[in-house]
């Protein structure tokens, strides 16, 4: 049974029926929420993961084209030796000459009265050592060896003739070939080999049963197949099932000892049917478990030809946050909302804007242009253009997600004159990874969508000490507590908190509850902007872990310094809205 590709096919369905329950659902894609330096990053829906190392997937990729080949070399080596059996025996049933006269006919011939003409077996002579087998299955023919004409009684040819006459009325040439295929595709299961040894075992036996049950003596019937085993030396099993074949010893003594055979009845007949219908069906429901879990999956549809653009773009200068980050004189509350394509923004700065226009990009690695851009704050309003808005219900997650950015960067540049370009430099970084075991509680699922008007947090009644919402995280001085983020929220933290830009290696997927405490870095400790009235932060304990001594201890992780390129991306130019480029 192809498990992998049930799996697959149950995936597919699963995945159909999540996205046709969600479809017509207006989501928020994602939010962030960010207080200066009080919230620490960003929500966990829109952080930005940075650069992994390679998967076992990704290395399964890389060397897939060599897998492929040695699979096809293995399946076409044994297709090559099945073909070799069966040329040869083709050639001996060619040579072999029709015998119309004598015991041997004449058995196969009464033994064939009542069935059709048209599927009689012809026995035909050959001067091969072989036993006697039957070849072909569309017009099979059964091969007599010379070596045995007279020198066996004729009771012992009618139990070997029954034999091979029950091979045809079964089709086991038919089944055999079928297992040879599956034996080419899967040459390197073992499984499947022991399997075939299995179905030689099982074939011998049910013709050994009905040979018996046909009222043969069983003593004259196990003295044929010994009679066999005296003249024939050789006998190619692969393509002819013969008398011969299977455990010879078992067979003699289960022929002998009268056991009786127990027939399938009705309840085992069923047992039978039930036990096919779990094999089909728990692998594809197990996949139609993964499919519903997974993100739904649309049919990809083309994107409208030309620029990704909004169609209306309404900018807001926010004056009063900005002379908060100016003067640093309170937390500002940022907020960036999409719902299918339509942006709303909310205290927000044209730097943080750019950052949300790369996939893997830290703040540390986003360098150069105005100062304006990191303090002036502006919320936009931008509606998607009717083009691409008549074809957004079919698009895929990552066409939305990669529709998104294309818009956002137009608007930058539409609207903010915003140029940039990339550059390379080799600088000094950390990899977070596993120090032993991670000691992170996972989640499964998702956080609940937010709806689109739901109102933003109040920084004015924020408390330290409640529990953060889901996908957020709580950062003041000396700690850190994130309620189901993921881990590249967490980078964004440690970037901040440790000087360098911190790539993950990893490899953990799914959400986390994070709790750290430690003694901060007064030397790279970001400033923080006056707390509202009525809030007080507690003091970070002096005499504790270090940010790198807590998190192997309390989190499991590890920052390991490293040396390597890092992308970034400097900006050229922006212009402000009514005023001009350049610095301030």
């Amino acid at each position: 049974m192809p498990f992998s590709l049930l799996i697959k096919l149950g995936s597919y369905f699963g995945s159909l029926r999540s996205a046709h329950e969600g479809a017509g659902n207006s989501v928020v894609s994602l939010t962030i929420m960010q207080l200066n330096h009080l919230f620490g990053g960003q929500a966990a829906g829109v952080a930005h993961p940075v650069a992994t190392s390679a998967s076992a997937m990704q290395l399964l990729s890389r060397f897939s084209p060599f897998l492929f080949v040695v699979w096809v070399v293995g399946t076409l080596v044994v297709l090559a030796v099945w073909l070799v059996r069966w040329r040869r025996i083709s050639a001996i049933a060619k040579r072999a000459t029709a015998l119309r006269e004598g015991a041997e006919a004449e058995i196969v011939a009464r033994l064939q009265d009542g069935e059709p003409s048209h599927g009689r077996v012809e026995v035909v002579s050959t001067d091969e050592a072989i036993e006697p087998g039957i070849f072909g299955i569309s017009r099979p023919v059964l091969l007599w060896p010379a070596a045995m004409r007279g020198h066996v009684l004729d009771s012992h040819i009618e139990s070997i003739v029954e034999h091979e006459l029950c091979h045809v009325r079964r089709r086991d040439n038919l089944t055999a070939l079928v297992h040879m295929l599956v034996e080419a595709l899967f040459w390197f299961h073992p499984f499947v080999w022991w399997i075939g040894g299995r179905l030689v075992e099982d074939r011998e036996r049910a013709c050994d049963e009905a040979v018996v049950e046909s009222g043969r003596e069983r003593r004259v019937y196990a003295e044929s197949i010994l009679k066999v085993c005296e003249f024939c030396v050789e006998s190619p099993l692969p393509c002819v099932p013969g008398v011969s074949g299977a455990d010879l010893k078992r067979r003699i003594a289960m022929i002998m000892s009268h056991r009786a055979v127990r027939p399938i009845g009705v309840g085992r007949k069923l047992l039978l049917v039930v036990a096919c219908c779990l094999a089909i069906s728990a692998p594809m429901v197990s996949g139609a478990l993964r499919g519903q879990k997974s993100a739904p999956e649309r049919p990809s549809v083309e994107l409208p030809a030309g620029p990704i653009t909004f169609g209306e773009v309404t900018v807001t200068p926010d004056p009063e946050a900005t002379a908060k980050i100016k003067n640093n004189s309170g937390p500002v509350m940022s907020r960036v909302m999409w719902n299918d394509g339509e942006l709303n923004t909310k205290g927000t700065t044209v730097h943080a804007l750019i950052l949300m226009t790369f996939h893997d990009l830290e703040e540390s690695q986003l360098t150069g242009g105005p100062d304006w851009i990191k303090t002036e704050v502006f919320n936009i309003h931008a509606k998607v253009n009717p083009a691409l808005m008549a074809v957004w219900p079919k698009l895929t997650e990552e066409q939305r997600d990669a529709a998104n950015k294309a818009m956002l960067r137009n608007m930058l540049a539409a609207n903010f004159g915003y140029k940039a370009h990339q550059e390379t430099k080799v600088e000094p970084t950390y990899a977070l990874v596993v120090d032993n075991a991670a000691k992170l509680k996972a989640f499964d699922g998702e956080c609940p969508k937010l709806p689109a008007n739901a109102p933003p947090p109040n920084p004015e009644k924020f408390d330290p000490n409640s529990e953060p919402p889901c996908g957020t995280m709580f950062v003041i001085p000396g700690q850190v507590r994130g309620s189901r983020v993921e881990i590249p929220s967490l980078l964004r933290f440690l970037s901040v908190y440790s000087g360098r830009v911190v790539q993950d290696k990893t490899n953990l997927k799914g959400r986390y509850d994070v709790n750290l405490k430690f003694t901060p870095d007064k030397s790279v400790l970001p400033p923080s902007p006056p707390l509202p009235p009525g809030i007080k932060l507690p003091e970070p304990d002096p005499n504790g872990p270090s940010l790198f001594d807590a998190l192997v201890q309390q989190t499991g992780l590890r920052l390991v310094p490293q040396t390597g390129p890092l992308e970034l991306v400097v900006v050229d130019d922006a212009v402000m809205p009514g005023g001009s480029g350049g610095a301030d």
